[in-house]
């Protein structure tokens, strides 16, 4: 298997609208395409190179087009709930129930071969590749194909998919972080020095969450995304360990108000399908907050973050929590 084969992958339109409405808000992250054991999937598969591009295929309007793709990582065996609990709709299911349901109008199975798909990137309808019918034939009914280099179809759609993908990681430097994120970092560089400044001196140089006082370990978080500058307050800040702004922007930790005085910090119990239990010891523990009062997090910036960012992949479309 060589790194410059291509794998097509045939999706749903409901999978692609899920994928890409979680790709809008969240960015680029894990996807998972799994297989029951019933479904016979070719040696050559389970032998895939970490790397390998995987691109989505999908029919719109009668017509197929690539909607997006990733890269290949790994395949891993996971239970329904841990899948569910891993990947939630990034499964392409809206609901652990719907999941269920899949698998069971699959072949049923308790336990699921999940294809990892890092760096995940999805198209909007008016940017989705339309596929040369001709050059496309011969893998129409394939729910997975893979393309040789010696294909002229596998170069040409990795140059043309690739280049798009291009545009964007050469405008934003990165992959496509998410609305979330973008509003968040999407003030001048003067702004931000100024609330970074001010966060860390209310926080005295320490970490909210666990106490941490090494300052090149610190970084400063919005607790809720700022669209104007009224969200440029103190008191939607905090100070948090890299490490913990990371989990506390996928939506892993998260806190509220237990009284008019006390912040409790929650964690995810999703963190023991990652294999992130460490994090575990500061569920329920109390925030430290700044001795300026005044400063103390915003109780409605702390709700929105509960309840629109905590465990936010086992979200539905309909933004109630599964």
């Amino acid at each position: 298997m060589y790194f410059d084969d291509l794998v097509l992958v045939r999706i749903s339109c409901e999978r692609y609208q899920i994928q890409q409405q979680e790709y809008a808000t969240s960015g680029s992250c894990p996807l998972a395409l799994w297989s029951v054991d019933s479904e016979f999937i070719p040696e050559e598969y389970w032998q895939l190179t970490p790397g390998t591009p995987v691109f989505f295929v999908c029919e719109l309007d009668g017509r197929d087009y690539v909607v997006g793709g990733g890269f290949y990582s790994r395949w891993v065996a996971l239970s329904i709930e841990d899948t569910w609990l891993r990947f939630g709709v990034r499964t392409g299911s809206t609901t652990i129930e719907g999941l269920r349901a899949e698998v069971e109008e699959r072949g049923g199975a308790s336990m699921l071969n999940v294809a990892i798909i890092s760096s995940s990137f999805m198209f909007t309808k008016a940017q989705c590749k339309l596929l040369n019918p001709e050059m496309y034939a011969p893998y129409k009914e394939q729910r997975l194909a893979l393309l040789h280099t010696s294909d002229p179809f596998c170069l040409y759609l990795k140059k043309v998919v690739q280049g798009m993908r291009k545009q964007e990681l050469d405008a934003l430097g990165q992959d496509w972080p998410g609305l979330y994120y973008s509003a968040s970092h999407g003030k001048s560089s003067e702004d931000q020095g100024v609330f970074f400044a001010k966060v860390m001196s209310a926080y005295n140089f320490g970490c909210a969450i666990t106490g941490t006082r090494a300052y090149v370990a610190l970084d400063v978080a919005h607790i809720q995304p700022l669209f104007n500058k009224r969200f440029q307050s103190v008191r939607n800040g905090l100070v948090l360990r890299a490490d913990v702004h990371r989990l506390f922007s996928q939506g892993l930790i998260s806190a509220f108000y237990r009284n008019e005085r006390e912040v409790e910090i929650v964690v995810s119990d999703t963190v023991h399908a990652i294999g992130a239990e460490d994090y575990l010891q500061y569920h329920g523990k109390l925030m430290q907050l700044p001795l300026n009062e005044k400063l103390w997090p915003h109780p409605g910036h702390l709700d929105w973050h509960y309840h629109h960012c905590f465990e936010h992949w086992l979200y539905s479309d309909d933004g109630h929590h599964i």
